[in-house]
């Protein structure tokens, strides 16, 4: 069994749109969805909802902890901390606002996948230090689906692309038990903590990088996931609209030039140009098994 951890952050009572939603009131909403996504499609998993704010979930099959910190990558440390004391290979970090999950449409083999995530995750164990599903918004659904060497390649194998530009490093293994180390977010960084994260594990010679047969769903109102348009806001458009208090972000400021200051810190955290962080690896690729894909996923 894997346990999915939920750190939960709710905001407070400002409002959060035109309509007179307050923050929390919103995150409160995209956080039952993301619960009800875990608890109703996914199988052989443990939920584990930590509050940082007190709250009570309505289903029932969920475990909550009220004490962890802020911020959020404090608060991810404290996973990391009580999971590198366990004998477990895997864990699941997710925010309060994403999730994994199958509504009967075509998504690749995110079916299979969260109806026994440990029968990939175990052949993953040493080879993969950590990965996240795909995002639609930054790899286009239409690539993976389409015709061609690269819908093959998807077709035959679970690949793992190599690479620190992850929307969200959801899937850790247990360095410190795998691999001898204990590692942790970095709390000074309000915005990329996860890709710094990932800058780590690459230093330390740790594969990461993003499955390309699952899909990551953002259940927030700005997502645009699974819509048919192939482009997205750009993040200057975004940064505008939460200036107009269009968007649930509680600083209002151009996430861009966040994301700017974020990569300066990192480039003079790790005395590098930002194209060295950029990884060289092959793809790791698990072949699937030749009989009907489902079977190997079939729980007795």
């Amino acid at each position: 069994m894997v346990k999915i951890h939920i750190t939960n952050y709710l905001g407070d009572n400002r409002q959060a749109n035109k309509t007179g939603t307050t923050i929390r009131q919103s995150r409160e909403r995209t956080l039952g969805l993301v619960l009800d996504a875990l608890t109703t499609y996914w199988q052989e998993v443990e939920v584990v909802l930590w509050n940082q704010q007190p709250y009570q979930p309505k289903q029932g099959n969920v475990r909550v902890i009220d004490t962890l910190p802020q911020p959020v990558a404090a608060a991810r440390n404290e996973i990391l901390s009580n999971f590198y004391e366990t004998n477990e290979d895997w864990c699941a970090i997710f925010d309060n606002d994403i999730g994994v999950y199958h509504d009967d449409k075509d998504r690749l083999d995110t079916k299979e996948f969260i109806a026994n995530p440990l029968a990939l995750l175990e052949q993953l164990t040493g080879k993969v230090g950590a990965f996240a599903p795909f995002h639609p918004q930054h790899t286009p659904y239409d690539c993976l689906r389409s015709g061609g060497d690269w819908n093959s390649d998807v077709k035959n194998n679970w690949v793992f692309l190599p690479t620190i530009q992850l929307n969200g490093l959801v899937f850790h293994s247990n360095y410190k038990k795998i691999f001898g180390k204990e590692l942790y977010y970095d709390t000074n960084l309000d915005i990329m903590d996860d890709l710094d994260f990932a800058i780590q594990l690459w230093r330390e010679g740790i594969f990461v990088g993003k499955l390309q047969n699952v899909f990551m769903k953002e259940f927030s109102n700005k997502s645009t996931i699974f819509k048919t348009e192939p482009t997205f806001m750009p993040y200057k458009n975004r940064g505008l609209k939460a200036k107009e208090g269009k968007w649930d972000w509680d600083d209002r400021q151009d996430r861009n030039q966040r994301m700017q200051e974020a990569r300066k810190r990192i480039c003079e955290k790790y005395q590098c140009y930002w194209e060295e962080f950029y990884p060289t690896a092959d793809p790791i690729r698990v072949i699937k098994a030749t009989a009907p894909f489902l079977r190997l996923f079939e729980i007795s």
